[in-house]
């Protein structure tokens, strides 16, 4: 008798996994953006903006890791 489910539990549709992926994005650089703020004395216009689009490049980073971890390996 085989185990036919994959290692690693239930897959989650793609959606929630983007989506959770981004909210610990925008809660890692958002509290990172406000450091900045209180620290550096830095504008909110320039916070606002340093959290946004780091939150879209590690985003993007994780999920091109995802897509070419989830690709078949061929020769």
């Amino acid at each position: 008798m085989t185990n036919e489910r994959r290692p690693g539990g239930p897959r989650r549709p793609q959606w929630v996994r983007r989506t959770v992926m981004l909210g610990i994005a925008v809660l890692f650089n958002g509290c990172a953006a406000l450091a900045s703020h209180f620290w550096n004395g830095q504008s909110w216009s320039t916070v606002l903006w340093l959290a946004t689009s780091l939150s879209l490049v590690v985003t993007a980073v994780m999920e091109t890791k995802e897509r070419r971890r989830s690709r078949p390996q061929g020769d």
